[in-house]
């Protein structure tokens, strides 16, 4: 059975098992450096605290490990389509609606998501020769557009301004 020598100012060195004091950084018998040697017993078992490092780096990735295995298989509510699944399908089957749309532009948010949305519709407009897909997608956006309009409740004056200068590009197309 180990002693402890928890009591006593000595420890052994871990080289030649000269017993040495615990304020001393080299053993006086063969020269090997006491600093980080130091052994603490559990029970009937000595630890080195090289070997208490290394258990508890182990434990960690142990733990990091399994927390990303957990991570990984918690569902998330972000549930992306495959490429060869229609999106509007997959909002068909998951709403039992069909193109149901419910943003609006009310308050600041609802400022900064109309300029958003124009943004295309005024590149759109530097093209000169206009391919008719693109015409589609142009007269599409407005529509969108004019439906989250008409459904805001108290627009901010720079909203109303905006969507008047959009409707009036959205007019000509």
């Amino acid at each position: 059975m180990h002693s402890n020598n928890k009591g006593t100012n000595e420890r052994k060195c871990p080289k030649c098992g000269t017993k040495v004091s615990k304020l001393t950084s080299v053993c006086n018998a063969c020269g090997t450096s006491m600093i980080g040697s130091e052994t603490r017993v559990y029970g009937d078992h000595p630890v080195k605290r090289e070997e208490r490092i290394s258990t508890l780096q182990g434990l960690l990735s142990l733990g990091l490990i399994l927390g990303f295995i957990v991570w990984l298989f918690i569902p998330g509510t972000d549930e992306t389509t495959s490429s060869n699944e229609n999106p509007q399908a997959s909002m068909e089957k998951d709403s039992g609606k069909t193109n149901s749309d419910v943003i609006s532009y009310s308050g600041v948010a609802g400022y900064e998501m109309l300029k958003v949305d124009a943004e295309p519709i005024n590149m759109a407009m530097m093209i000169t020769n206009k391919p008719a897909s693109l015409i589609n997608s142009i007269n599409h956006a407005c529509s969108v557009i004019e439906g989250r309009f008409q459904r805001s409740r108290d627009p901010l004056p720079k909203t109303k301004s905006l969507f008047e200068k959009v409707k009036a590009v959205c007019d000509t197309y």
